[in-house]
């Protein structure tokens, strides 16, 4: 995936295919706030969305859709899963863009 910074909004591409059905990003948060995350496939919609948080405990939730707002409450490593929903039809494959905002307390 590639990464890059635009004013503290870190924006990755990612691609989707039928070998590789789920992406891992990976962020590391020194301090609390809230995370602003969002899936934004190359042709506008599809199943696609965010499957798991894991967060540096080890502890997860999910699944989520193509946003993602959730406060982060601990110090660490956090990993999004995003692949397509297994509870619907026509898996997406394709490029799509991540985009994280991590707003501090």
């Amino acid at each position: 995936m590639n990464l890059k910074n635009e004013e503290n909004v870190f924006a990755a591409e990612g691609r989707l295919d039928s070998l590789n059905s789920k992406i891992y990003v990976k962020f590391n948060s020194d301090d609390f706030g809230k995370l602003n995350a969002q899936i934004v496939p190359n042709t506008g919609k599809g199943n696609i969305r965010f499957n798991q948080i894991i967060f540096p405990d080890k502890t997860s939730d999910g699944p989520f859709g193509m946003d993602l707002k959730i406060p982060l409450q601990q110090k660490g490593t956090y990993i999004l899963v995003i692949g397509h929903s297994l509870m619907a039809d026509n898996p997406y494959y394709g490029k799509f863009k991540v985009q994280l905002n991590i707003q501090k307390e």
